[in-house]
């Protein structure tokens, strides 16, 4: 068997075996009951933790821009002083 044919078989059992694949009730439009109360509930917790992660990554930006800029004023601030102290 060549490689086409193979690959022929496996799509025409892919294809066969999709007809009998059946997704959860939720997308059948079943929308009450314990599974789709957790799914929700599933989808929440993501929403949650990917949320306070990003939460974090800004803080961390945030924090690194007002240390820079501190930074940037007492560098200014010490050349100036600098300049001052030399004339």
């Amino acid at each position: 068997m060549n490689p086409l044919h193979r690959f022929a078989a496996v799509i025409l059992c892919l294809i066969a075996v999709a007809t009998t694949a059946s997704s959860c009730p939720s997308c059948f439009g079943q929308a009450q009951g314990p599974l789709i109360d957790g799914m929700n509930k599933a989808i929440l917790a993501m929403i949650g933790i990917t949320g306070f992660v990003l939460t974090g990554f800004v803080a961390l930006f945030v924090s690194i821009g007002r240390k820079t800029k501190q930074h940037d004023a007492d560098a200014l601030a010490t050349a100036s002083n600098t300049e001052q102290g030399a004339s």
